[in-house]
């Protein structure tokens, strides 16, 4: 609530002697036609986002925790022995590019 009304003083070019827990909630006292109801807004958007932007990073880091792991190639890995005698590996393979003088 502070941030919110230090953000309202701030625009309006108001004395920060007078913030105080309920400077926002005192703005309701304002005519609609002050032209610093204009700021008044975006200072509520200030106290929300700093009320409740630690709730939803939190959150969030829970979530992507606890989702299982997933592989963006899969799993790769070196084929082992008995792999490469499936597939009658028998070494390096030989250049067949007849380029080659």
């Amino acid at each position: 609530m502070y941030a919110g009304g230090a953000m309202y003083l701030h625009l309006t070019q108001g004395h920060f002697a007078g913030l105080a827990w309920d400077t926002l909630w005192e703005t309701r006292k304002l005519p609609w036609n002050d032209r610093r109801m204009l700021y008044v807004p975006w200072s509520w958007c200030v106290t929300a986002a700093l009320t409740f932007l630690p709730v939803g990073v939190t959150l969030m880091a829970v979530f992507v925790r606890l989702k299982p792991k997933t592989s963006l190639h899969g799993d790769a890995r070196f084929a082992n022995d008995r792999e490469l005698r499936q597939f009658e590996y028998q070494g390096e393979y030989k250049n067949t590019s007849k380029a080659r003088k």
